[in-house]
């Protein structure tokens, strides 16, 4: 008899189910809740129900159930965001739920961490990446020194590939050229040689690591099987790798305050190495524990590394879609060097300033914001309410002590209450400011809806708030740099199921079928991980652009 009830029961929950999911109801289930939606479904699913849901209520926020983890609120107001990053951020941090997952990797990091040790390494941050000297430092050498790893394969692709070109994984190649403009900006250290070592166990243990969030038995089930050894493992090298690299960078900074480093190095080529460590070691002291300088530079790091080269890798496959934006952004880029550089122009130096890294570059710059807007580099975040007291978000809600918020920057930036009907469309246009089409708009202010206007709540992708991202002008730098070399160097063809793709409306890709002429849309996906990667890369064929073009 209770075996039969057993059955019954299931085959209620599962009829439910079934019907909950082709109704698109948003009503949690009993004992599940909304965990259909996220159990055993890709990434992308999860993420487009939550635009459905968000839609569903309005645009209120709405509470997210998810049995054994935990209640949410999930915001979409950016009035309510800014509740939580600005006016009240001293209530909400990471909590429980987030550190407990995320603290065999980023244990002592600055997105763990709160108080002074959060204070010190926000102090060393600004002083590392916002310091103008350091940014045209960025520009004149770091950046320029390393595109052999940005152009390595591409050129070699280009040599062997023929007429056709030869397909390689552009993010792959971004991750290897983010990683290693990075690791000399921080560390002072060639990553270039040694990335793979670290790139391979840190991906494999972010992944695993994301899995925690929707998994409440992680813990055992990460004792029981196989892949709980190899993330153990994986962390393992992921962090003595950073402990061997800052005490590499602890004793080179003792020799230099000794004076027994070389002579023979540039005065100016020392001046933007290694500036991380360096900031970190002045504001903590050289004798502090490795462990918290190696997990500080891992957590910076890792958002150098992932969040610049996802976003490049968007913003091309984007470019892929829509041949008339490549066009223009190519176009604006030959326009922004002399006739002579427009093949070997290698460096920046002398077209734009750390103060205004776009301003040669305004309709490159709109194509890397509207990536970044589809994108984002972090497409859900997760704070709790730390308190002992219930606060009150200005929609009325009461988030109670202990519950969770969370709010979606990719849900956000396809919001029509936010961003206008055009919302899921591919327009980098809507970044331009009047006067680019129109001179005599020059000094105009731009109209209230415009998409610059947007604040950093209504467009969450660098965080907002006292807890916004350190790197950002550093990111933008590197993003239009980077875009600039490639487009004026290479001609990329996507090289994802199917040989041929025309544009068409929406930012959608269409392949075209030889023999019967239909058109069969290919999107790619986000993958998983504690970022928004593009699942399974980015390949593209790649031709070598001549000097006429």
């Amino acid at each position: 008899m209770l075996l039969l009830g057993a059955v019954v029961l299931l085959l209620i929950l599962l009829f439910r189910t079934v019907y909950h999911q082709r109704a698109k109801a948003f009503r949690p289930l009993p004992l599940v809740g909304h965990f259909t939606w996220f159990a055993a479904v890709s990434r992308q699913k999860s993420l487009e129900w939550l635009k459905r849901a968000s839609d569903y209520h309005q645009g209120k926020s709405w509470k997210l159930e998810l049995p054994l983890i935990g209640q949410a609120w999930v915001l979409e107001d950016p009035a309510c965001v800014k509740h939580v990053l600005s006016t009240r951020h001293d209530a909400f941090a990471k909590g429980e739920l987030a550190t407990s997952r995320l603290a065999d990797l980023f244990e002592n990091s600055i997105i763990l961490t709160n108080g002074n040790t959060w204070k010190v390494q926000r102090s060393a941050g600004h002083a590392a990446f916002a310091n103008p000297i350091n940014l045209k430092y960025f520009v004149d050498r770091i950046l320029p020194k390393h595109l052999d790893k940005l152009f390595g394969e591409l050129d070699s692709a280009a040599e062997t590939g023929g007429h056709k070109g030869k397909v390689v994984d552009l993010q792959e190649v971004a991750y290897d050229y983010a990683m290693s403009v990075f690791g000399e900006l921080a560390y002072d250290s060639n990553f270039g040689k040694i990335s793979s070592s670290f790139a391979g166990p840190f991906d494999r243990a972010a992944i695993q690591t994301h899995e925690r969030f929707f998994n409440p038995l992680y813990r055992i089930t990460e004792f029981i099987l196989p892949s709980g050894a190899r993330l153990r493992k994986d962390i393992r090298d992921v962090k003595m790798f950073g402990d061997e690299l800052v005490r590499e960078g602890r004793d080179r900074l003792r020799r230099e305050e000794e004076g027994l480093d070389s002579e023979d190095e540039d005065e100016k080529d020392k001046q933007g190495k290694g500036i991380l460590l360096e900031e970190l070691v002045k504001e903590r002291g050289r004798d502090d524990q490795v462990r918290f300088l190696a997990d500080s530079c891992l957590n910076f790091l890792t958002a150098g590394r992932d969040t610049t080269a996802q976003a490049l890798s968007w913003t091309i496959y984007l470019l892929l879609l829509n041949p008339k934006t490549k066009e223009n952004v190519f176009n604006e880029v030959m326009a922004s060097v002399q006739p002579r550089e427009a093949v070997e122009s290698t460096s920046l130096a002398d077209l734009i300033s750390s103060t205004s890294p776009t301003a040669y570059c305004p309709y490159a710059n709109a194509v890397i914001s509207e990536a970044l807007r589809l994108h984002p580099p972090v497409p859900l975040e997760i704070h709790e309410n730390v308190t002992d007291e219930a606060i009150a978000l200005p929609d009325g809600t009461a988030v109670y002590p202990g519950e969770k918020v969370v709010w979606g920057p990719w849900v956000m930036s396809r919001s029509t209450r936010i961003w206008g009907e055009d919302a899921e469309e591919y327009r980098p246009e809507r970044w331009l400011a009047p006067a680019y089409w129109d001179p005599e708009a020059k000094g105009q202010p731009l109209p209230k809806d415009h998409a610059a206007r947007k604040t950093a709540f209504e467009f969450p992708v660098f965080h907002a708030g006292p807890r916004s991202c350190l790197g950002k002008q550093l990111a933008r730098i590197e993003l239009v740099f980077a875009l600039r070399e490639l487009m004026l160097r290479f001609d990329f063809s996507p090289a994802w199921q199917g040989s041929v793709i025309y544009r068409t409306n929406a930012g959608s890709a269409c392949t075209k079928d030889a023999e019967d002429d239909e058109y069969t849309g290919t999107l790619r996906e986000i993958g998983d991980g504690l970022t928004g990667p593009i699942k399974d890369g980015l390949p593209v064929r790649v031709r070598r652009r001549q000097k006429t073009q």
